[in-house]
């Protein structure tokens, strides 16, 4: 019976996942990750799992037959486990990171596109240098883990490369700040907020920012794209102030474009951020920023549709005899992956 149940708890640990090659100090009976189906999960590997103590830690080691080395109990201790860097902080364990042959629950591994990274998770921080490019993504949010993701850039400042190291650890994306810095030209009083994963540069966060209702204040209303680091990706002025100045709902699309509603003072007219590798492409705003190829004005967003796109309905006012009394039409204009055209 004694045997029966080691045999259940150690077939229960190597169902969890594993690590690879052997070490010194493991046990020549050791099976290397690499040849078995191991995964890293968002709690650990092959049993063992963050936040355990040393002895937790050697308990579930040797429940599968691989001691673990020594490890000290005190400050930062790095060590070798099966091809698992294990790091531990004053006796807990905090950062797994597995060997280049597994891949995580998700299917991510050593290799592969980062930009799978925007797909499988909702916020991507990423931090890029000439040195290091890194994305770190929330995995278990009551459990507060993390991937953190070093990749090779394609182009230094984007989420474009190819995945060099995964590391499962007590992390998650840095917080954003709740107020953009000061921007010229742009008044100070935060309307609105949203959270946007921008195709190249991970999640930004995008503030509307207007001048109170019935200010004397010549300063337009602003769209302002910020980094984590609370550093400004590009601004936007636009003719809108209080209240309407407001995001979509979804505030974004099929399409990968997001979309502002603003109000200059009569009607309402829709804003279109359509990313570039750096940010966004220009309004071309002209006539007091209340109009231009990306300031679709006297318009309103309607959908998504079946398709998962916004169609955009702009009206027309011919005026005749007079502003008051003349004849209203409209046109559907749809996102044609360049521009928006009937």
């Amino acid at each position: 019976m004694t045997l029966l149940r080691v045999a259940v708890i150690v077939g229960c640990l190597v169902a969890l996942g594993g690590c690879a090659t052997v070490t010194d100090g493991v046990p020549r009976g050791a099976v290397p990750v690499s040849a078995t189906a191991s995964r890293l999960s968002h709690a650990g590997i092959d049993g063992l799992l963050l936040g355990m103590s040393i002895d937790q830690a050697k308990s579930a080691a040797q429940a599968i037959g691989t001691a673990l080395p020594k490890v000290s109990k005190t400050g930062v201790d790095e060590v070798e486990w099966r091809g698992c860097t294990l790091t531990f902080n004053n006796g807990t364990l905090v950062r797994i990171a597995p060997p280049s042959t597994v891949k995580t629950v998700e299917g991510l591994g050593v290799g592969d596109d980062v930009k799978r990274l925007s797909q499988l998770f909702a916020d991507v921080d990423l931090t890029t240098a000439a040195s290091r490019s890194t994305a770190v993504v929330e995995v278990d949010k009551e459990a507060g883990t993390g991937y953190e993701v070093d990749f090779k850039p394609t182009t230094v400042g984007r989420l474009d490369g190819t995945i060099t190291k995964i590391v499962l650890c007590r992390c998650g994306p840095r917080p954003f700040a709740d107020f953009p810095p000061e921007v010229p030209n742009c008044p100070t009083l935060v309307n609105e907020k949203v959270d946007i994963k921008h195709p190249y540069l991970g999640t930004l966060r995008l503030f509307a920012l207007t001048k109170p209702l019935g200010s004397n204040s010549k300063l337009q209303g602003c769209v302002i794209a910020v980094d984590r680091s609370n550093k400004v990706v590009q601004a936007f002025e636009v003719a809108g102030f209080d209240d309407r100045l407001r995001f979509a709902d979804p505030v974004t699309d099929a399409s990968g474009n997001f979309f502002v509603n603003y109000n200059p003072g009569r009607y309402n007219g829709v804003m279109v951020l359509v990313p570039t590798p750096t940010g966004f492409e220009p309004l071309g705003a002209d006539r007091g920023n209340y109009t231009g190829k990306r300031l679709i004005y006297y318009a309103e967003l309607d959908g998504p549709g079946d398709n998962g796109q916004y169609v955009i309905k702009q009206f027309n006012n011919d005026c005749k005899p007079d502003c008051a009394h003349g004849t209203i039409t409209s046109k559907l204009l749809h996102w044609n992956g360049t521009d928006y055209v009937e």
